[in-house]
């Protein structure tokens, strides 16, 4: 119950540790880092670069599991929070090249 309370990230690898062995293993086997080389199409990820709950480094490890990943990183997102300035127009942009390259692809699965 204290992991999923939990509100700190900072907390987190210590309140994982403490699980019993059999729900860390059953937590892992559902991680999609589990499934090696399972996705054979292509993915777009987007993530911003101090993203708490999901950071970058977890963008890049999806490499194990689908090959054919794109990872944008981009200081125009941040986990549920806006705050917006002109010094964001170049992460804007970032973002604004990850939105039409994905756009362009699904067009051109259809």
């Amino acid at each position: 119950v204290g992991l999923l309370a939990n509100r700190d990230p900072e907390r987190f690898d210590t309140l994982y540790a403490a699980l019993p062995d059999e729900v860390r293993h059953d937590l892992e086997e559902l991680s999609p880092l589990a499934g090696t080389g399972r996705i054979r199409v292509p993915v777009e990820l987007v993530s911003g670069p101090h993203d708490k709950f999901f950071p970058p480094s977890q963008s890049y490890g999806l490499g194990r599991i689908a090959p054919e990943r794109r990872v944008t990183v981009t200081g125009a997102l941040d986990h549920a929070k806006l705050d917006v300035s002109l010094g964001d127009i170049p992460a804007f942009a970032t973002f604004d090249a990850f939105v039409v390259r994905s756009l362009r692809t699904a067009r051109t699965q259809d």
